[in-house]
């Protein structure tokens, strides 16, 4: 009777609590920006440029700049003024590596 009566509570449990976080895949990572911005960042205060694409772990598309005093700063993707530096990088690699002679 002890037995089932534990059955019982264990299944109850797994049933209120937040089944998500409970089977989730360990080796998932969670979104890493908890906030973005929209607010423009100088391109000459900028290192590095970081997309991360949705996976079933995250399903926003995120945009993580590493400023160069090393912080990070998080990016709205639909933000404007990050999809015209981008589209400015890739037309200049573009150019460097096509150089017109």
């Amino acid at each position: 009777m002890k037995s089932s009566a534990a059955v019982l509570m264990f299944t109850l449990l797994l049933i209120t609590q937040d089944a998500h976080g409970l089977f989730e895949d360990p080796r998932c990572e969670r979104c890493k920006c908890q906030k973005t911005t929209k607010s423009f960042v100088h391109p000459k205060k900028i290192s590095d440029i970081r997309l991360l694409l949705p996976t079933h772990c995250c399903p926003r598309k995120e945009m993580i700049l590493t400023l160069k005093t090393g912080s990070l700063v998080c990016v709205d993707p639909a933000a404007k003024w990050i999809n015209t530096l981008l589209k400015i990088i890739q037309e200049n690699k573009k150019e460097s590596e096509n150089p017109s002679l």
